[in-house]
């Protein structure tokens, strides 16, 4: 099910420029976005963190198992949460306190 993403360095480079920020990705699917986004929080040095969310459990198992099976698993652990809902869900999912959201990866268009 995994895809290669597409204008990664792009949507990093230009997106993801605080690292203390707190980014949300709506569509995690095989998670390389995703896992793009959270070496360049790590990168960038800082606490940023990342929350991606998906509606489709086996989407999101399969991302969080192929994060742990790398080298990278130590240092995304506590920068990475997911969140299994629709993309409408998502204000219902967002807890308070996780500070000011910097940018939000949209969901594709079908």
């Amino acid at each position: 099910h995994y895809h290669t993403p597409v204008m990664v360095r792009e949507v990093t480079d230009t997106l993801i420029t605080d690292p203390d920020g707190f980014y949300i990705d709506c569509t995690l699917g095989g998670g390389g976005h995703s896992e793009a986004i959270l070496d360049r929080l790590v990168k960038l040095g800082g606490y940023g963190r990342l929350l991606s969310i998906d509606r489709d459990a086996e989407a999101i198992d399969c991302a969080v198992r192929r994060y742990h099976s790398s080298l990278k698993s130590d240092l995304f652990d506590a920068r990475f949460t997911t969140a299994l809902c629709d993309f409408k869900q998502l204000p219902n999912n967002l807890k308070e306190g996780t500070g000011s959201l910097h940018h939000l990866m949209p969901k594709d268009k079908k």
